[in-house]
């Protein structure tokens, strides 16, 4: 191998490593004009901590321009158990309609998520289900 094609090698294997991981999709819904999608790098939530984005996207699957004001994610009260939730930290947005931030999991099972967004016309929630294992 020459010394121009090693750089040249060397040079794609540092720019795939700086890519970010492809992002599994946990949960992603329609609410009106918006997608509301949840996704870590991960194949799935565990216990312990993990990282999540929220992304909010228009009709035409382009960044809406909102801004995430929270997520939360609660467990309802069971026999024997009390409710519960996940303390979540999300980091300033960096950009329109995207959050990035950590999901603590106490324990394994199914999950509230609540992810509430505002636009021009106010606040709007949306919530779905999410599996931790």
């Amino acid at each position: 191998m020459s010394r121009r094609s090693a750089a040249l090698a060397g040079l794609i294997l540092t720019l795939a490593s700086a890519l970010p991981a492809q992002a599994a999709v946990l949960e992603s819904v329609r609410s009106g004009a918006f997608r509301v999608t949840l996704s870590t790098p991960a194949k799935t939530l565990v216990q312990g901590s993990n990282p999540v984005t929220v992304a909010i996207t228009d009709s035409k699957g382009k960044p809406a321009r909102v801004k995430v004001e929270g997520l939360s994610v609660s467990m309802a009260a069971m026999p024997g158990m009390a409710a519960q939730k996940a303390p979540v930290v999300l980091a300033p947005a960096r950009k329109p309609g995207v959050a990035t931030g950590r999901i603590q999991i106490p324990f394994g099972g199914t999950w509230q998520a609540l992810v509430v967004f505002a636009d021009k016309h106010g606040l709007h929630r949306v919530s779905f289900k999410v599996l931790a294992r």
